[in-house]
């Protein structure tokens, strides 16, 4: 019988003397790609066609150009913002709907989830493009490091879970921070997060779990 080979880990680790930087590619599911693919260039047709819709009539009704909305002409600003309110709203929706497709097709081409650990803080950076936010957190204020599988998040309706459909999961990797729990380490696997927490707990014993009851 053929010998499954063993799966090639997804995450980078480089040792930078102080701190660990841990670098996890975003998941790709192609066939979430060339739907949102197909999706945005709809998007963007209709983003332009009612924003131009609309900018023109702003347009007309300041500086009296010829003809374009005749709502416009007839009722001035009620008539942009009375029969044109439906399409800012659509507009409205349509632009934010469009934003969140087109972040999550761009994070699934160029994603990458950076990871530093330090004695002093864990620092967490989703970039795409090698841009976005990094979130420290103090390593004081960090309790139970630990791998948590999605099975034991009840709360199916959660953000967390809900945006995984899309590859943007927060990840099984987890900590508790004060009175909430974050997480990290999106697209990779159970057995590769065991294998991220076990090198960074051997680096810095202070975020190894503890047993509360035997201290």
């Amino acid at each position: 019988m053929p010998i499954v080979a063993l799966p090639k880990q997804r995450h980078s680790m480089q040792d930078e003397g102080s701190s660990l930087k841990i670098m996890i590619p975003s998941h790709k599911n192609y066939f979430t790609m060339f739907f949102l693919g197909f999706w945005l260039l709809g998007w963007a047709f209709g983003e332009i066609m009612v924003g131009g819709i609309f900018l023109a009539g702003i347009v007309q009704l300041l500086f009296k150009t010829p003809e374009i909305l005749p709502e416009v002409s007839k009722g001035g600003l009620a008539g942009l913002f009375g029969g044109g309110l439906f399409m800012l709203v659509w507009l409205t929706i349509w632009t934010v709907g469009g934003g969140f497709a087109l972040y999550s097709f761009l994070w699934q081409v160029a994603g990458k989830e950076n990871i530093g650990v330090s004695y002093d803080m864990i620092k967490i950076q989703r970039a795409v493009f090698g841009f976005g936010r990094t979130k420290e957190y103090l390593a004081t204020d960090i309790k139970d490091l630990r791998v948590t599988p999605w099975a034991a998040d009840h709360n199916i309706f959660s953000w967390s879970r809900s945006s995984s459909i899309w590859g943007m999961s927060s990840g099984i990797l987890a900590f508790d921070y004060g009175a909430k729990t974050f997480r990290f380490g999106g697209g990779i696997d159970e057995a590769e997060a065991k294998q991220i927490l076990e090198k960074v707990v051997a680096r810095f014993p202070q975020y190894r779990v503890r047993n509360t009851e035997t201290g």
